[in-house]
């Protein structure tokens, strides 16, 4: 398994569960519960693939500093109080969009097939720890 596939696989997942915010009758305690996995998400979007893509990107990459904006502008959503839900879903669907349009395959061409199955493991096991500390920080607050 490479890298792209969990990435694909984690946009998804998350892509699912924040539709729920959609839905009137989520308590709480769910939503909570989404914008915790949300924020683990995005500190592994920045702390692992926004580095990775630094090191492939040329300097004043269009699709890149794109890339970095959503992502910012995700970031500063997430953690605003009373952030409308739909916004927000409206915000995380658009950097998805990107992500798989563009980014994945920019990885693909640019990141052999070996790098990418090496990174999986990275990506995976830092997406397990962020998971268990960001998360878990996010929801109590």
């Amino acid at each position: 398994m490479d890298v792209l596939q969990l990435l694909k696989a984690e946009f998804r997942e998350r892509k699912s569960e924040l539709s729920a915010l959609e839905k009137p009758e989520t308590s709480d305690a769910a939503k909570k519960k989404i914008l915790g996995a949300l924020n683990a998400h995005l500190a592994w979007e920045s702390e692992y693939l926004l580095p990775e893509l630094s090191h492939i990107a040329s300097r004043g990459d269009v699709l890149f500093d794109k890339y970095q904006q959503s992502l910012s502008e995700l970031n500063t959503m997430s953690r605003k109080k009373g952030q409308d839900d739909l916004d927000l879903l409206k915000a995380f669907n658009s950097h998805t969009f990107i992500v798989e349009e563009k980014i994945l395959p920019y990885m693909r061409q640019k990141i052999p097939t070996i790098d990418r199955e090496e990174l999986y493991h990275v990506f995976a096991d830092a997406k397990q720890e962020l998971i268990a500390t960001r998360s878990a920080s996010f929801a109590s607050h």
